[in-house]
């Protein structure tokens, strides 16, 4: 079975994390597999991305080896992570995740990499890096900024707020929050969004993004001085 689904229709591709068993925790072969994944839908023709997760959950974190003191084992996992994140950000396509259950750490941070969050009014949110001496992996820090601000970020980080997408929706931390079923709400809003000014909006995505991606390759860079830091 693949870690990663694909699904193809018109005018969207749908990409899906794919390790129910474990809440869609990422493990080592998963970021890699989802790293070459982004590579190949790239230029296609579709311009809509949908990111989301199979079985009761978005991504409840992660079961990597450079979070379990085993960095050595796969020295290039810190490249594969920040390709994956600047890949979603950089992307010429609209991105937009669908969160529902526990979204956790680099999932969260994998989460608001994209344009456009999604959450189920009880989808559970958290960074929670700090519990174990971490900085938020996938450029955490640096999604929270554009979306909180510096100075709620920060405390939104060192509080380890778990919060519901009811919450993080009043708090600016997504976009949109789903009340009702929430798979056919998504595809409502998809829906939706074919017949938005997509290549408009992806336009002025990248005009942003491209701006700002020296402050999220530096993020990126901090993370893993930090945690090679934290294994010496």
């Amino acid at each position: 079975m693949s870690n990663i689904e694909i699904y193809q229709e018109e005018k969207v591709i749908h990409i899906q994390l794919n390790r129910p068993d474990c809440l869609n925790s990422l493990n080592d072969d998963m970021v890699y597999e989802l790293n070459e994944w982004l590579d190949r839908i790239e230029d296609e023709e579709q311009l809509l991305v949908l990111l989301s997760g199979r079985g009761e959950g978005f991504c409840s974190g992660g079961n990597l080896s450079i979070l379990t003191g085993n960095e050595k084992q796969n020295p290039h996992l810190f490249d594969q992570i920040a390709q994956i994140v600047k890949k979603i950000y950089l992307m010429p396509k609209l991105v937009v995740s669908a969160v529902h259950g526990p979204c956790i750490g680099i999932g969260l941070s994998l989460a608001l990499a994209s344009d456009y969050v999604l959450a189920h009014k009880q989808a559970q949110l958290s960074m929670n890096f700090y519990r174990k001496n971490r900085l938020p992996l996938g450029g955490g820090k640096f999604w929270l900024k554009r979306r909180l601000g510096p100075k709620h970020s920060r405390q939104w980080v060192w509080k380890e707020k778990d919060i519901t997408g009811e919450e993080a929706y009043r708090e600016s931390l997504i976009d949109e929050v789903v009340h009702g079923p929430f798979f056919e709400e998504v595809n409502m809003r998809i829906q939706d969004m074919k017949r938005e000014p997509v290549e408009s909006m992806i336009t002025a995505k990248l005009h942003y993004h491209r701006h700002n991606v020296q402050e999220l390759e530096e993020e990126l860079r901090k993370e893993r001085h930090w945690d090679l830091k934290m294994e010496a």
